[in-house]
């Protein structure tokens, strides 16, 4: 298994986009992410937006940090 840290944000629904989930930040090492529609793994940027099933994956050396937005309340 891979090293990952996850933590946690509140973001206005407005600035979020529907497919939104998280954001990717690439710490250290390679990186890569692979969307859910049917992707190839692929070099991650710090930044990416990462939807419901899309999947990150780190070399041993590699460091990832997942950033998951919640919705403000009504």
């Amino acid at each position: 298994m891979f090293p990952l840290v996850a933590g946690a944000q509140r973001r206005s629904r407005r600035s979020l986009s529907a497919l939104t989930a998280a954001t990717l930040t690439v710490l250290s090492g390679p990186v890569e992410h692979a969307r859910a529609t049917g992707g190839t793994l692929a070099r991650a940027a710090s930044g990416s937006d990462l939807a419901e099933g899309d999947r990150v994956v780190t070399a041993p050396s590699g460091r990832a940090l997942i950033t998951f937005w919640m919705a403000a309340p009504p």
